[in-house]
């Protein structure tokens, strides 16, 4: 059965709505938290809620490390999105994130304009335009890819590509139980645990057409 997280996400908002003082918010603030339930966007509708209730939900939700290094918003917005993600995708959801088992990376999968973009968020940067990234399997320790990926936003994300190229590094690790993320030049691995990523970017997969 799939759940209406729409309903879920306006129920949340009752809920809170209903234990503020009447005078706490005005009726414009309800308005635009109504208006923030009908973001599809994880990342766009947190940022939304944390802008009609002036209450910075990254802020409390990052680890130090993250704060400390004033990382990209982009990229700290991929970081709470990882840590908010759960295997239950909503339904039409065009972005997943998916977080190490250190927490110091994280997987970004997404479909813009039709294109597929996968990406790695770092919480350190990386000082080199253009990187050599290797993915494992973990229980056959055979590597499923090996390309070179670019850095972007200040060299706190890389981007494996976008469109074909993105899609043939996603099919290698759709069903992969764990996976190790290796960045030989940075001397840098990040183990991932892909807790259904197959039907999690399901809605990536129809909406971009592969």
């Amino acid at each position: 059965m799939k759940c209406d997280f729409s309903f879920i996400y306006k129920s949340i908002l009752f809920i809170f709505l209903s234990i503020m003082s009447v005078g706490a918010l005005s009726k414009n603030e309800t308005v635009k938290a109504e208006q923030c339930t009908l973001i599809k966007s994880n990342i766009s509708r947190l940022a939304c809620f944390d802008k009609v209730f002036n209450t910075p939900v990254g802020t409390q939700i990052l680890d130090d490390r993250l704060i400390a290094n004033i990382i990209p918003r982009l990229v700290s917005d991929i970081f709470i999105l990882a840590k908010n993600d759960t295997n239950d995708s909503q339904e039409n959801n065009l972005e997943v994130a998916l977080s190490s088992n250190d927490e110091r990376a994280a997987i970004y999968i997404t479909c813009k304009d039709n294109i597929t973009r996968f990406q790695l968020a770092l919480d350190q940067p990386i000082n080199q335009n253009m990187l050599n990234v290797h993915i494992a399997n973990n229980d056959t320790n055979k590597i499923v890819s090996k390309i070179d990926w670019q850095s972007a936003e200040r060299g706190y994300m890389l981007d494996s590509g976008r469109g074909l190229y993105a899609i043939q590094q996603l099919k290698s690790i759709l069903y992969i139980d764990s996976f190790t993320v290796t960045l030989p030049q940075e001397n840098k691995s990040f183990i991932f645990k892909n807790n259904g990523l197959a039907s999690r970017v399901a809605s990536i997969r129809k909406e971009c057409g592969w």
